[in-house]
């Protein structure tokens, strides 16, 4: 079962059928057979099947330092069942370092169309220790992630301001209205003629402080109901 037609004809029930064998499984150890999976095929049509690559020969960069991969293992081809080729042969024995055989250099058989990428890298040698080049039928099937692009708005400087905190505009804003109102109430109470305000006669710095936090505890209602009192 390692070496076999991929084409069979079956009999069953009486009936023959042609049938293509798509899979073959084997146990642990690879010598007895638990399962196999046949498809039904017609021969006057074509199929898409992959093929194993065989690869021939022994590359001459492996005697400068360098190490030979192969990222594919078969490729993708399309043909009439009688046509399926049972392996593609690969020379490799001319291979230096740095060099590469792509898909569109296979040797494929009269009657069969290849379908994997012309640009992919069936098998090259480079030197050890060297990441080889990511193949291309691999780059070509991840979509490319869109980059984000924000464009900031540059100050009369030409600098680029940092980006404010809301809570700390919020305090700030809420500090504002209590400096504004008690400039206000400071206004009202002192800028007056003398006597004209109400309490008169009391001390003025402790009566303005106090009118003042009034004022601003009303303008403010995140400053408390009145159970603070100023300092």
């Amino acid at each position: 079962m390692r070496k076999h037609k991929r084409v069979l004809t079956l009999e069953i029930g009486g009936n023959s059928a042609l049938a293509f064998l798509k899979e073959v499984q084997h146990d642990a150890l690879g010598d007895t057979v638990l399962h196999v999976d046949f498809l039904r095929v017609d021969e006057t049509k074509q199929i898409k099947v992959k093929v194993a690559l065989r690869f021939v020969g022994h590359p001459k960069g492996l005697g400068n330092n360098g190490e030979f991969v192969h990222p594919m293992n078969d490729v993708e081809v399309e043909c009439l069942p009688i046509a399926i080729p049972e392996s593609i042969r690969v020379k490799v024995d001319h291979l230096d370092v740095g060099m590469q055989i792509t898909a569109k250099e296979l040797t494929i058989p009269q009657g069969v169309k290849l379908l994997s990428s012309p640009d992919s890298i069936v098998c090259t040698v480079h030197l050890k220790g060297l990441e080889p080049e990511p193949v291309a039928a691999a780059a070509e099937a991840r979509p490319a992630e869109p980059e984000r692009i924000t464009k900031p708005v540059p100050t009369e400087e030409g600098e680029t301001p940092r980006r404010r905190n809301p809570k700390r505009r919020r305090r700030s804003r809420r500090r504002l209205r209590l400096l504004r109102a008690s400039l206000d109430c400071f206004a009202s109470i002192f800028g007056g003629p003398a006597g004209s305000h109400p309490g008169s006669g009391s001390d003025p710095s402790r009566l303005g402080i106090s009118k003042s936090w009034e004022c601003a505890r009303h303008d403010d209602p995140s400053l408390g109901g009145g159970s603070r009192q100023p300092r």
